[in-house]
């Protein structure tokens, strides 16, 4: 009898890992960043792996990262991936790690966005690379470069 209930938790384990491994893919095919760490901190917590998994959970910690890699000009895609992320995945972080350190007193640098066409600059807000130029209409855009420096320098 009990190896028919140690067969039966076997294929419950092996079910559970087979829908976290459907769900994982549709978040990241959908890059719902948040989706994919809660879940991938679920599987370690399945895994009897507690405290990596609550290393993977806060945000700050992610964004903490962008900020240290930050102290030396980078464009957005070479973080992303040097992330092994989309541009796309970490534009709304970048935002707001710029934001924080701006309120933090920190000195952003932001070289911005630029047309290789006519030098058309656009604004320092745009910190995504731009589609096309809008003066020129030409798609040979250089990205914008960012670089926070600390306080503490």
């Amino acid at each position: 009898m009990n190896s028919v209930f140690g067969l039966v938790g076997l294929l419950v384990a092996a079910a559970w890992v087979v829908l976290l491994l459907v769900v994982f893919r549709l978040a990241w095919s959908a890059r719902l960043r948040a989706v994919r760490m809660l879940l991938f901190a679920l599987g370690l917590l399945m895994l009897g792996m507690m405290d990596d998994a609550l290393e993977h959970l806060p945000m700050t910690a992610f964004r903490r990262d962008l900020l240290d890699r930050l102290s030396r000009p980078m464009t957005p895609s070479a973080l992303a991936r040097e992330l092994g992320l989309t541009r796309r995945d970490i534009e709304d972080d970048i935002r707001h790690v710029v934001r924080s350190a701006r309120a933090a007193g920190h000195r952003v640098i932001i070289e911005p966005a630029r047309c290789k066409t006519c030098g058309f600059t656009f604004g320092e807000e745009k910190l995504s690379k731009p589609g096309k130029c809008p003066q020129c209409r030409g798609s040979r855009l250089f990205e914008p470069v960012i670089q926070i420096d600390s306080l503490d320098r």
